[in-house]
């Protein structure tokens, strides 16, 4: 589209670069667990993906190469967003998941709603895959992973926050969502979070199902000793809100030094060395839950992660020492999985603890 700025483009998908464990933690801990509070949108995640099965590497992993193909991770050309390229082809190909996911909901007849009755696709949870929640999901993309990253105190430069605003307008409106919608500024975006949260965030059984596979692979993907690290970012990054509606454990008793760690970041972050140690924690996930794609992959477990050799080199995300013993960690978790809930067990939902 005309208004589309090449330059802008750019900036943002560096930003992405500069700072991908960083987000790739906000997107963990903050922007999943938010979608999942949405409590009509969590409906059809949990009737259309195997998030809801406990399967919810494929998944994540789908949107994660999504993210690293329309940010074009190790080249960073906006080339990459035309016709033709391969953030083009990605973010097409999810625009037309989601008209098949859409239609096939509300052509179903077997939808089993929570108070157990089975019939179509009930009015009151909304269209499936509608433009609030197309536009909801790119503000998690954006506005969310900056809340996350402001929650740790990381040093990033707000012009180029701005940049990445821009860069993910041009994905959601390959994505589909109608030009008039997309915040072209962050503190517009800020807005309709608000906004569409007020509307929608609320507790839901759909929500726990989600949020309990999601707080599990998280924990599975964890070295030794940090199982707990998981949970207590989500509840610093987030707040008390939404961890509550997904019923989040507890944090851990040192959450109270990540509050103080961040106090100091900006003056941390001026210092040689600083912006890394700010950005240790999510690092911490981020670099998990990469490298347990990449074991998955080389293990055969899920089909091959695309990740430019660049970025792996500069990443350091060659295969751990770690993968095969966590994947026997995975084989043993999938051996314990309890069945899916049904669709009125809120009050049996139970999170990894």
């Amino acid at each position: 589209p005309p208004w589309v700025d090449p330059a802008l483009v750019a900036q943002g998908q560096r930003f992405f670069g500069d700072w991908l464990l960083a987000i790739t933690g906000s997107l963990f801990c903050v922007s999943l667990p938010s979608a999942y509070a949405s409590a009509d949108g969590a409906q059809v995640l949990r009737r259309t993906s195997p998030l809801a099965t406990g399967q919810i590497t494929r998944r994540t992993a789908e949107t994660g190469q999504m993210l690293v193909d329309v940010m074009d991770l190790g080249n960073e050309s906006p080339a990459s967003l035309q016709p033709g390229g391969q953030g083009y082809l990605s973010a097409r190909g999810v625009r037309l998941l989601h008209a098949v996911v859409r239609q096939t909901l509300l052509a179903g007849s077997l939808v089993t709603r929570d108070d157990g009755r089975i019939g179509g696709w009930p009015p009151e949870w909304g269209v499936p895959v509608n433009q609030e929640d197309l536009l909801g999901t790119l503000l998690t993309f954006t506005t969310a992973v900056f809340h996350g990253m402001d929650r740790l105190g990381i040093p990033y430069d707000p012009a180029d926050a701005e940049a990445y605003v821009h860069t993910w307008c041009v994905v959601g409106h390959l994505l589909g969502i109608d030009p008039p919608l997309l915040p072209f500024d962050r503190a517009f975006g800020e807005q309709l979070a608000e906004t569409i949260a007020r509307r929608h965030h609320r507790p839901s059984d759909a929500g726990d199902q989600l949020m309990t596979a999601h707080l599990r692979q998280m924990e599975l993907s964890m070295p030794w000793g940090f199982m707990r690290v998981p949970r207590t970012l989500i509840r610093h990054m987030l707040g008390p809100e939404i961890p509550d509606i997904l019923r989040v454990p507890r944090a851990a008793w040192w959450r109270p030094a990540l509050t103080a760690l961040a106090a100091v970041g900006p003056a941390v972050g001026r210092l040689p060395g600083g912006a890394r140690v700010m950005q240790a924690p999510s690092t911490l996930i981020g670099r998990s839950m990469m490298r347990s794609y990449i074991d998955q992959a080389l293990g055969q477990e899920r089909p091959a992660f695309r990740l430019d050799e660049r970025a792996v080199h500069r990443l350091s995300l060659r295969r751990s020492r770690g993968g095969l013993r966590r994947a026997r960690r995975r084989s043993r978790a999938a051996l314990h999985r309890p069945p899916a809930m049904s669709s009125n067990s809120r009050d049996q939902v139970e999170v990894t603890s």
